[in-house]
């Protein structure tokens, strides 16, 4: 998009042709000002053109006339910078709000690697126990089996009798 505006400062005539508010076809001279608004910006080149001796009454009437309609795009496009910066601004606060959310989660994943590592731990643990508990077991049972195998075997000849067992009381 290009526009061209015009307007009477002082006894001089400005000129000023603004390019597109992302720069892909403006073309910058030593007498462009490059306008910045959040992450939009404004190329303006401003050409001065010298002020008129005479004027007359048609021209004053097309310049007012011109004047008029740069005024009306003058308000479309400060209407048109207020849209942008709104948006602009409605993007920022998503983005801020997003930025929040990605550390909350990024901080509960650290608290889950933690619980994950800290749970690894006590499994390491408990097999061990369990390990340990199994050994234990195992020698037990084979000391019972071995304290029933002989309990169950016939008195050996060189043996005498087994002593009558004694009642308990």
């Amino acid at each position: 998009m290009r526009y061209r505006i015009l307007s009477l400062m002082s006894p001089i005539l400005l000129t000023a042709v603004t390019g597109c508010l992302t720069h892909s076809n403006c073309v910058t001279d030593d007498s462009s000002t490059v306008v910045q608004c959040g992450s939009q910006r404004l190329h303006v080149h401003v050409t001065v053109d010298p002020p008129e001796t005479v004027t007359k009454q048609p021209e004053a009437a097309v310049e007012g006339q011109r004047l008029l309609a740069v005024d009306e795009q003058n308000k479309a496009l400060l209407a048109r910078v207020h849209e942008l910066e709104a948006a602009l601004q409605q993007k920022e606060q998503v983005l801020a709000q997003t930025n929040g959310q990605v550390q909350t989660a990024s901080q509960e994943v650290v608290r889950a690697r933690e619980e994950l590592q800290r749970l690894k731990q006590n499994i390491g643990v408990l097999r061990d126990r369990l390990s340990a508990s199994e050994k234990e077991n195992l020698n037990t049972l084979q000391t019972i089996v071995s304290s029933l195998e002989e309990g169950t075997q016939p008195p050996s000849p060189t043996q005498g009798p087994a002593p009558p067992a004694t009642p308990r009381r």
